[in-house]
């Protein structure tokens, strides 16, 4: 239970301040971009809940 909070806790942190970072190198005008904001956010969070089952023990795999 203490890693599945302290994953989520990793996600959130990653996705608040890791993602904007990564949109500064995108560049897509009008409604495309809320789409690619999107995206960033979503893969990003998603990766982290990955590679970080992996690394914290006993926590599941991220499903869709």
């Amino acid at each position: 239970m203490l890693g599945r909070l302290v994953l989520i806790a990793l996600q959130i942190v990653v996705g608040w301040f890791g993602a904007p970072l990564l949109l500064k190198y995108t560049s897509a005008g009008g409604d495309v971009q809320t789409f690619i904001h999107g995206a960033v956010f979503a893969v990003l969070v998603w990766l982290v809940g990955v590679v970080g089952s992996q690394v914290l023990k006993d926590v599941g795999m991220p499903s869709s």
